[in-house]
């Protein structure tokens, strides 16, 4: 699945169209999906999986509830956090804009 959103209002991605991939596996949603963000942001390093509560780096917190919508939503908003993920890249809010 492909998916693009524009960034957080007030956010140093505010002005941004962000474009990223689920790799959903066979079994979903008993299982959760891999997730990358292809668009370079200074946030996320391209085309890497990103480790995040509801994707395939945390199994045992994953429940099925998660909707793809969801899971976009919650790419977006964890874009404003610092990064301390797999993936996450840490950048000042001008080296970002």
């Amino acid at each position: 699945w492909h998916f693009s959103f524009r960034g957080s209002p007030g956010s140093p991605f505010q002005n941004g169209i962000y474009h990223g991939r689920m790799m959903l596996p066979k079994d979903y949603p008993a299982t959760p999906p891999r997730v990358q963000l292809w668009t370079p942001s200074g946030r996320f390093q391209p085309y890497k999986d990103i480790c995040l509560s509801a994707s395939s780096f945390h199994p045992e917190s994953w429940t099925p509830q998660w909707t793809i919508l969801a899971l976009v939503q919650a790419l977006r908003l964890h874009m404003i956090t610092n990064p301390q993920e797999i993936g996450g890249i840490l950048r000042t809010r001008q080296e970002i804009q």
